[in-house]
């Protein structure tokens, strides 16, 4: 692996005993956009949202689907600042403030971390939190969430709507989601397409305090992320124990060439 990335064995953020879990959380959304009034009145620490439309989510709902809550295990909100300081620092070292979730295959548990990872960083009363659901062919971040969605990334990338109206606040301050409401064909294409990319320098550059979590496709299944991957700034990967290979990982560190890695998450280790 290059010198610009971190070597997968060697920076896992989350001990083996706690990553099994790691999957027993959700999400939370994070974000806010390009449109010309800020849907966001910071500091950070007092959020208030203007535009950005509220939604309750159903807790029973999130707990059942192992999303992070104030209800959560507290060894499982203790695994998630674990890692939420060490991706921080790192983003932080770098003055970056994006970070893409990445796994080989699907069902590897990418999107419960991305989720969890951007409902933990916006806990921090010094930042906010946007999670974007960049999978475009496989959207699920709303169904972790249990709610459907207007409007979604799908429909502003169509010109139907305005950004603002694309994103949601799930009740939890300093947090936003920006969703996907219906799959999208030919999503490597979009990806790369300028109309997204002027979106992602846009969420990028809008407030330093930000974090950008983008839920991204798997990494081998398809070549949807590796359009993607240019706009953000380094890569969380996402390893299945008994399911993610030592080849995966191989060609894993084959493709992403000079592309930062933060480190990897090791999910559903078993004694």
């Amino acid at each position: 692996m290059n010198k610009s990335q971190e070597t997968l064995a060697d920076n896992n953020f989350v001990d083996e005993n706690n990553t099994d879990k790691l999957e027993a959380i959700i999400e939370q959304p994070c974000a806010d956009p390009r449109d010309k009034e800020p849907c966001v009145v910071v500091s950070p620490s007092n959020v208030r949202y203007t535009q950005t439309r509220t939604i309750d989510l159903d807790q029973d709902h999130l707990n059942r689907h192992r999303v992070l809550t104030r209800t959560s295990e507290p060894e499982v909100v203790a695994a998630f600042k674990l890692l939420r300081t060490q991706v921080l620092q790192r983003l932080g070292a770098k003055r970056w403030n994006s970070i893409g979730v990445v796994s080989a295959h699907a069902n590897e548990g990418k999107t419960l971390t991305a989720i969890n990872l951007a409902v933990s960083i916006a806990r921090d009363y010094n930042r906010t939190a946007l999670l974007a659901d960049f999978d475009l062919s496989q959207p699920s971040v709303h169904k972790y969430l249990g709610f459907e969605p207007e409007l979604g990334l799908d429909n502003y990338l169509q010109g139907q709507c305005d950004l603002a109206d694309v994103l949601v606040n799930p009740g939890s301050e300093r947090l936003v989601l920006l969703p996907v409401k219906d799959a999208i064909i030919d999503a490597s294409e979009i990806l790369a397409s300028p109309a997204v990319i002027s979106l992602a320098e846009e969420l990028r550059q809008r407030y330093s305090d930000r974090v950008i979590v983008y839920d991204l496709p798997p990494l081998l299944d398809m070549d949807e992320a590796l359009a993607f991957l240019p706009y953000v700034d380094a890569l969380l990967i996402v390893v299945e124990e008994r399911h993610t290979t030592a080849e995966d990982l191989h060609y894993l560190s084959h493709i992403l060439g000079d592309k930062p890695v933060l480190g990897t998450v090791l999910n559903k280790s078993r004694p």
